[in-house]
């Protein structure tokens, strides 16, 4: 708030915008771009089988991912490098009227060990 004199009092306030998400029907989602998922090779003592888990991503207006975080952690030597390469994923903006938003996107992972 800043003082405007006579007893006035003027006020800005910061315009965040909505993200939307699946639920808003009205809203074309992100179209993959590039979404590399890190390659996955455990160590050898490491169960061999398959792993899964879901993060979810911000995409902004301009199809870059803002934020990530894990919904459903992966395993922990591999959900640091997936969020890594989540920041590097592009998307076509999801659209509400022909204008590009904000949108929160899930993403499923599923791991299968290779041997390399």
């Amino acid at each position: 708030a800043v003082a405007a004199g006579a007893g006035l009092e003027v006020t800005t306030a910061r315009v965040v915008p909505r993200i939307f998400d699946i639920t808003d029907r009205d809203v074309a989602p992100p179209v993959v771009i590039t979404q590399t998922i890190p390659r996955w090779a455990p160590r050898q003592n490491i169960e061999r089988r398959k792993y899964s888990g879901s993060l979810e991503v911000i995409v902004d207006e301009d199809g870059r991912v803002t934020a990530a975080a894990l919904s459903v952690p992966i395993y922990p030597s591999y959900d640091q490098l997936l969020l890594e390469a989540a920041k590097s994923w592009r998307y076509k903006p999801a659209r509400k009227d022909n204008q590009p938003v904000k949108y929160r996107r899930a993403v499923a992972v599923v791991l299968t060990p290779t041997i390399d």
